[in-house]
């Protein structure tokens, strides 16, 4: 009989062992393929050190896991971050693991520097004292200002910016804080420096106080320095106070809007009652509209003679085409030609509404514009057909009947 390789034995074992260890199903936690879960985390049985061929395994100091399985490292490698290293060629693990040559080559276990690289004892061994911050010219020279460059062996300021002061490489031609001479400050917020001079930005020309400012859009210097603008919401515009187009009305300590402000409805200072709302500069009950200083009905809106009187709506009678609405607003009492008319408006507003004799009495006809066409005809006098609606798919109006929709 054939034996089962070990490999594949440590593999089903490590199955069994998952339930021992007593992992989260993996209905917590989802594992990618090629991965198990382990204590809460996905880990590869295959290669995983702490967990090699089965969860909780693991493999001694000098051991890597291969194929799920731990072995040692070939003579004259080490284990390093849980990989075999060849420590006696290995630039990056040079002599022991982590231990990096940098620009230099690994040999017997000891770094070998190429020039300009010479080898300084630390890690990496080898640096370029031409060019290395902390080994410039010598090991143990380190360029010690902010900015500061290494260059030909040499610490130095950069080109961008040439003026060592205190700490640090700066510009005292750009710098606020080393303007024109180091140690020397701006003394205004937001002031820059420009040919080592000091000045207010151009966005922020003028100096008020300790501060660059403008005084065409500053509220707290409007026109000239220290003039602040009197009202909660003012803004300055070119020099001078005034409210915002969104908040208009000036009341004795704000800027506020009259059409809407409960606490300053109409006039300043009048407030509207609980449960009311300020709506065109008069205090109605929350859900209704007002009108030339009138409180619409519930359900009414504000459209008559020129938007000033209350209208309310009015059911049309029949489904509407694309762009219209169910309901019609208007102003004319129910059953009137004109609110006929107002109906068939509705219906369709891209149609054209006209007045016809088609029945015994005045009805109102629309023809929809698109295809197929429609006529609708609401009849709004006489005993037999007042009050109801027809819609047929013609351009052959009919009249309607008393078994019609009904519209008012």
């Amino acid at each position: 009989m054939a034996r089962t390789p070990r490999s594949a034995l440590v593999f089903l074992a490590a199955l069994g062992a998952l339930a021992s260890a007593g992992c989260p199903s993996s209905s917590t936690v989802k594992c990618s393929a090629g991965e198990v879960n382990c204590g809460g985390g996905c880990q590869s049985l295959a290669t995983d050190r702490i967990n090699c061929g089965a969860c909780g395994v693991v493999c001694a100091a000098t051991q890597v896991c291969v194929a799920g399985t731990c072995q040692a490292c070939p003579a004259g490698q080490a284990v390093c971050a849980g990989v075999c290293k060849d420590v006696t060629s290995d630039a990056a693990n040079c002599g022991a693991c982590g231990h990096a040559c940098g620009p230099g080559t690994c040999a017997g276990g000891a770094c070998a520097c190429t020039a300009p690289a010479v080898d300084c004892g630390g890690n990496p061994a080898c640096v370029n004292l031409q060019t290395d911050r902390a080994h410039c010219g010598t090991c143990t020279t380190v360029c010690g200002l902010t900015n500061q460059v290494c260059s030909s062996g040499t610490c130095a300021c950069p080109a961008a910016l040439p003026d060592a002061c205190g700490s640090a490489c700066t510009s005292t031609q750009s710098d606020p804080a080393n303007c024109g001479t180091c140690g020397y400050v701006c003394p205004l917020s937001s002031e820059t420096c420009s040919a080592g001079v000091c000045a207010c930005p151009p966005s922020l020309p003028d100096a008020c106080g300790t501060a660059c400012t403008s005084k065409l859009t500053d509220p707290a210097n409007c026109g000239t320095c220290g003039h602040v603008c009197p009202l909660a919401n003012d803004v300055c515009s070119a020099g001078a106070c005034a409210c915002p187009a969104t908040l208009p009305d000036a009341c004795p300590t704000l800027c506020t809007s009259l059409q809407t402000d409960p606490a300053n409805c109409g006039t300043c200072n009048h407030a509207c009652g609980s449960g009311q709302t300020c709506t065109s500069g008069t205090c109605c009950t929350t859900g209704s509209v007002a009108c030339s200083g009138t409180c619409c009905a519930p359900g009414a809106t504000c459209g008559c003679a020129g938007g000033t009187a209350c209208q309310t709506a009015h059911d049309m009678g029949v489904t509407p085409v694309a762009g219209g609405s169910r309901a019609f607003f208007d102003c004319n009492a129910p059953g009137s030609a004109a609110a006929a008319l107002d109906a068939a408006q509705a219906w369709d507003p891209s149609g054209s509404a006209t007045t016809a004799s088609l029945c015994p009495t005045t009805t109102v006809s629309r023809l929809s514009s698109g295809s197929p066409q429609f006529c609708a005809t609401w009849d709004h006098g006489g005993a037999l057909t007042a009050g109801h609606v027809v819609v047929v798919q013609s351009l052959s109006c009919q009249c309607p009947q008393p078994g019609d929709p009904a519209w008012y």
